[in-house]
Order: structure tokens, then C-alpha cells, then sequence
């Protein structure tokens, strides 16, 4: 018998072998908005702008699966490029500082995925929250859309 559990989304408990993630999350940019220096963000106001910068709202948060307790390092990719989580994760949003780029409302923002570089893997966010990868994929809640390629 083969038990075969967190191997289906590419996730190797034993840190042993390299496997190849098998899970995407996505979500759009739903608000963006340029700020001024010293403005804060999220509950608060946790985070507080360094710099003039862009912010960009993504309609996804903690009822959604997001960590509340990640690290100042997490991050998403937007068109090749990472970006900082700033501000704390409310119920249904994070807020990414995009700094000079301000992105259009509707553009992508891949949250995890297999694809390596700029892109998190759920062992990136695992890693953020202090916590196991299997932690990170089985908290995605239900309000979350599925689809298979």
C-alpha cells in the first residue's frame, strides 16, 4: 500500500524529494489607489507607508485561507514581479504595496503556484506563517473558486 496524501498537491512532508507543486491561487486586483508617504494600511494601521507607493486590494483573506500570522517577508506575483503583503490580513482582503507600478483593476495576482521565481509556493507561505504547507492548502476556504486545467 502507497499512501500517497500531500503528494497529490506536491507537497513531500519528509522534505526528501523534490516534487513539483500541483496548486494555484489566484486573485484579481480589485481596488488600487496611489498614497502618500506615512499613510496607514490595514487594521490599525499596522503598516505604515515609508514612501509615496501604490497599493493594490485583492479580494482575499483570512475566511478565504490566508494566514493572519505570515511574516513581513509574504509576497504575490503581479505580471513577473513580487510584491509585498503590507498591513495586517482582514476577513476578505490583503493589501499589496506595488510601489511605482500602479496595476489596473481586473490584473492578476498569483498568491501561490508551482511556476518558481516571482511566484510563491505554498511552501513559501508555510514558511511566512510559521506553519506546514498541508496547513496552507487544506485552509482554503470554500468561498475560494475551483477550477482543474
Amino acid at each position: 500500500m502507497v499512501r500517497v496524501g500531500a503528494g497529490l498537491v506536491g507537497i513531500d512532508p519528509s522534505g526528501t524529494v523534490k516534487m513539483h507543486g500541483a496548486s494555484r491561487l489566484t486573485a484579481p486586483i480589485v481596488h488600487t489607489a496611489a498614497v502618500e508617504a506615512r499613510t496607514p494600511v490595514g487594521y490599525d494601521g499596522t503598516y505604515v507607508t515609508d514612501r509615496a507607493t501604490h497599493l493594490s486590494v485583492l479580494p482575499i483573506g483570512y475566511a478565504d485561507g490566508i494566514p493572519r500570522e505570515f511574516s513581513s517577508q509574504a509576497g504575490v506575483e503581479i505580471c513577473g514581479r513580487r510584491f509585498p503583503v503590507v498591513g495586517r490580513v482582514s476577513m476578505d482582503q490583503i493589501v499589496i504595496d506595488t510601489g511605482a507600478e500602479s496595476f489596473s483593476v481586473g490584473t492578476s495576482a498569483t498568491v501561490f503556484g508551482p511556476d518558481g521565481g516571482a511566484v510563491p509556493a505554498v511552501q513559501d507561505w508555510a514558511r511566512w506563517a510559521g506553519t506546514i504547507p498541508h496547513t496552507i492548502v487544506t485552509g482554503i476556504g470554500p468561498r475560494v473558486k475551483r477550477s482543474t486545467a
